[in-house]
């Protein structure tokens, strides 16, 4: 006969399988785009990593990444901290090595998700993203990383070979032999420069090689022609990780209204533009003053 005791602790064990059931349904899951990636070394890879809030609360999310070596150059592109609910938020996430970097390293990414009012506990979540490098040139010494060996978990093997099993691996390869360039960021770019109608400047401009050894094209567009924008250098040609110097004149008119303008400077390798990057020009209103005297009349003659 089951005892009114059996009963209810037989009530309070489903009802706290029901909340860690809750729980686990309520659990927020860190993804990526890629489980591994493989690139040469001085070619930034990128994944794109991101948190989903399957809760009805609003959260924070902050997240974090290191390499098993230390060997790696890991860092997120910026993003917003915030996590709706119901809903995701990511970022994207650069990496790049020396260039004598060779192996296989493992990336263990994190993030962390607390409560947007700041009461809750905080849950960190992590998974591991594996890496492969090559080197992008010979060298007399090389930075071996601590995985010497990479391992294609694809497809699983239980011990006694009994049993197969395979899971989904997405793959990310990053050829050295592309084509990328980044602008420094230059003066005019986080604020506007000043400038009066009628006076010259000068903005210097760098741009990196971020791929494979090529020549680019540098344009302007824009505001180009109320500014009297030129360029010093209309080609520039580049190895890899290797920086150009040149610069954009402005020399706006006498007649130049006052007001904002923008220009935009631009890398192009046959017709498609890699890199870009936007100058603000202020130009100012120029008073001039003038000043005249009263012109004395003459003083008539005496008769």
């Amino acid at each position: 006969m089951v005892s009114h005791k059996d009963v209810l602790l037989a009530l309070v064990g489903l009802a706290l399988v029901s909340i860690a059931l809750s729980g686990l349904a309520n659990a927020s899951e860190l993804r990526a785009s890629y489980s591994s990636i493989s690139f040469g070394a001085s070619r930034a890879a990128s994944v794109f990593v991101y948190v989903t809030n399957d809760d009805y609360e609003s959260k924070t999310v902050s997240f974090s990444a290191s390499s098993l070596s230390g060997n790696l150059e890991l860092y997120y592109d910026y993003y917003d901290s915030s996590l709706g609910p119901k809903g995701s938020r990511g970022a994207t996430l650069r990496v790049s090595a020396a260039e004598n970097t060779r192996g296989c390293d493992s990336i263990t990414v994190e993030a962390t998700v607390c409560s947007a009012d700041g009461g809750g506990a905080c849950e960190t979540l992590s998974r591991v993203i594996r890496a492969s490098i090559s080197p992008s040139r010979e060298s007399r010494y090389y930075i071996e990383n601590p995985v010497n060996y990479c391992v294609d978990y694809a497809t699983r093997v239980e011990p006694r070979g009994s049993r197969v099993a395979s899971s989904l691996e997405f793959t990310g390869y990053f050829d050295p032999t592309e084509y990328d360039a980044r602008f420094v960021d230059a003066l005019g770019v986080n604020s506007c420069a000043k400038i009066k109608p009628g006076q010259f400047a000068r903005f210097p401009v760098s741009l990196r090689n971020v791929g494979a050894a090529t020549s680019y094209e540098i344009r302007l567009i824009g505001d180009k022609d109320v500014l009297n924008a030129a360029l010093s250098n209309s080609y520039v040609s580049l190895q890899r990780n290797e920086i150009a110097e040149f610069s954009v004149s402005v020399a706006p008119t006498h007649y130049a209204s006052a007001g904002r303008y923008y220009v935009e400077v631009q890398a192009q390798r046959n017709g498609v533009t890699l890199a870009e990057q936007q100058l603000c020009v202020d130009v100012e209103q120029s008073y001039g003053v003038r000043l005249s005297a009263p012109r004395r009349s003459p003083l008539p003659r005496a008769g």
